[in-house]
């Protein structure tokens, strides 16, 4: 009984050491957006919308509408956070 039980155990332990590796399109969007948030708040405005057009694209590859409306919820709270008129 209990090397029936032993096994089991380590079976399990087995089973739950399988994790799925990241996709490679959210290794990447993710630190564009990061990007975004950390140009945008110093001050260089001008370098944001190609870090914004690369995370845009691979997240449209991704066909993840959530995060994509992030990364646009994103870039139009730093917009209007810039602005002062909110």
């Amino acid at each position: 009984m209990k090397k029936l039980l032993s096994l089991l155990f380590a079976l399990l332990i087995c089973a739950c050491a399988s994790a799925t590796p990241v996709p490679v399109w959210k290794g990447q969007c993710i630190p564009s957006v990061g990007r975004i948030q950390n140009s945008f708040l110093t001050d260089k405005e001008a370098s944001t919308e190609p870090h914004f057009v690369k995370a845009r694209r691979e997240i449209a590859a991704s066909n993840d509408l959530r995060l994509l409306t992030i990364a646009y919820l994103t870039k139009y709270a730093l917009h209007t956070a810039s602005t002062g008129k909110f």
